[in-house]
């Protein structure tokens, strides 16, 4: 039986993403580059592949995936929890916007900010690009989030 492929994005598929109110289980960084002070930053998210409108209600393909930026560097985070007197969980984003920018040295590169529409907050930094990779294949959800028992273990 062959093996069923999964989707794989890359930074030129980025115009045809979308990823409002994808969930983040997790964040780190690795593959630190010490000569141009540069890291990677990977995320574990539900990611909704499709919406689907079925009459007056709305369903949705969600698969786990690691979505993990390249070269990243000036990282900034805020996440405030506080403000909405909220219990810890996991985060949603509103979505990811880009702007094309020069680095220092003159490479092109992105200025990535990922607004967070749950609790409150937003990520912010420079990077050359993305590659995100489906881990499970999609399930059909009337939820925007995978039941736990559906997510492999966390990636990050």
């Amino acid at each position: 039986m062959k093996a069923m492929s999964l989707p794989r994005w890359t930074t030129v598929d980025y115009n045809a993403l979308s990823w409002h109110d994808a969930t983040v289980y997790g964040l780190g960084l690795s593959q630190f580059d010490p000569s141009n002070g540069t890291a990677n930053l990977a995320l574990d998210i539900d990611f909704i592949v499709r919406w689907h409108r079925i009459q007056h209600r709305l369903e949705f393909d969600v698969a786990q995936a690691k979505l993990v930026f390249h070269g990243v560097f000036d990282l900034s985070m805020q996440l405030d929890y506080a403000v909405m007197s909220a219990g810890m969980s996991a985060f949603t984003l509103d979505g990811i916007e880009r702007t094309a920018v020069t680095r220092r040295h003159g490479a092109p590169s992105f200025r990535w900010l990922l607004r967070v529409n749950w609790p409150s907050g937003r990520i912010e930094f420079e990077a050359d690009g993305f590659t995100q990779e489906a881990l499970t294949p999609p399930k059909r959800l009337a939820s925007q989030t995978l039941p736990a028992a559906d997510r492999i273990r966390p990636v990050i």
